[in-house]
């Protein structure tokens, strides 16, 4: 009856667990896997899909912005500048090139560096105010993420990026160089 008796390596410890959990993706690959798809959605216009890619993804984009900047406020701006890009290029999005977290964290990036270098030139004029006010883009969702945390998203994340009035115009497609 050698069939009753169970294979050695089974009692080992952890060894039931491994076989069970064998068949499973890692964690990272179901996360680009429901990334990717709320990236879709968004592309068809799914504002629930920006919703809950906001709620997955905001605590990395505004680390990564407040690395880059080193401002709360400025780190903000940037999220909201981020999100709103990634809905308007939802559709531009394309899995060969990278996940989604790479795509994403490369808008991040460039939102936060263009910041920086919007900054940097408001400072080097005799009157930055000025400067400011003539090349600043209105901001879409301003004041929204004022309150110093990361903010909470959820459903309403794109009527705060979009809100009446408050329209962003396209910006013209960055320089390669």
């Amino acid at each position: 009856m050698t069939g009753m008796n169970p294979p050695l390596n089974l009692f080992r410890p952890g060894a039931i667990l491994a076989r069970m959990n064998a068949h499973l993706p890692p964690a990272e690959t179901l996360q680009n896997v429901l990334l990717t798809e709320l990236i879709q959605r968004m592309a068809a216009g799914d504002e629930a899909a920006l919703g809950r890619f906001y709620d997955a993804t905001l605590s990395r984009v505004y680390g990564l912005a407040l690395k880059i900047t080193g401002r709360r406020e400025l780190a903000e701006e940037v999220c909201v500048e981020t999100f709103w890009q990634g809905w308007r290029e939802a559709s531009r999005y394309d899995t060969q090139r990278g996940g989604p977290m790479a795509w994403l964290m490369v808008m991040a990036r460039s939102r936060a560096l263009d910041t920086l270098r919007r900054l940097d030139r408001a400072s080097s004029c005799a009157e930055p105010e000025i400067h400011l006010e003539f090349t600043a883009c209105p901001r879409p969702g301003a004041g929204h993420l004022e309150s110093g945390a990361a903010p909470a998203g959820g459903a309403g994340v794109l009527q705060g990026l979009i809100a009446p009035g408050n329209q962003q115009p396209d910006r013209p497609a960055a320089r390669h160089r």
